[in-house]
């Protein structure tokens, strides 16, 4: 589990909607060969994206460090959407403004989607952590979970 109070290495606010993989890629066969790109509409939200994060962190450093990743999304319909689709989206964000230097870094990662009406946007708070390899859960706890009982 993260540290105790660590440092906070970027705090931000999108107000944009969610992009959901689902709807990243697009493929095509080209002389028999099948090939996989950026569906128009993904590049645009990252394009609109990129200028927002660009804007508001000039002079943020990459971060290079172990860290762990909260998110929130606020989306119209959380129950039509799978949490993981958007992930993955907002991490390759975080890596192409060059804010995060590669996702590989996220240790611990906390995600949620809410529902937003018609105002949708994405929350994303970084912090600094030392990570541990030990056991997940601590052995004296109530928290534990035991699998296959």
């Amino acid at each position: 589990m993260p540290q105790k109070a660590s440092k906070i290495l970027l705090k931000e606010k999108l107000n944009l909607r969610p992009f959901s993989q689902n709807y990243a890629w697009r493929y095509a066969c080209r002389a028999g060969r099948l090939i996989k790109y950026l569906s128009s509409e993904y590049s645009e939200w990252l394009k609109e994206a990129l200028i927002v994060l660009k804007s508001r962190h000039k002079k943020q450093k990459t971060i290079d460090n172990p860290c762990s990743i909260d998110l929130v999304f606020g989306i119209e319909h959380p129950k039509q959407c799978d949490l993981d689709n958007f992930i993955k989206c907002t991490l390759d964000l975080l890596q192409k403004a060059k804010l995060l230097k590669d996702d590989r870094l996220v240790y611990f990662l906390k995600a949620k989607k809410i529902k937003a009406g018609q105002d949708p946007y994405i929350e994303i708070l970084v912090r600094k952590i030392k990570p541990s390899f030990g056991n997940l859960y601590s052995k004296n706890t109530k928290e534990n979970i035991i699998i296959g009982k």
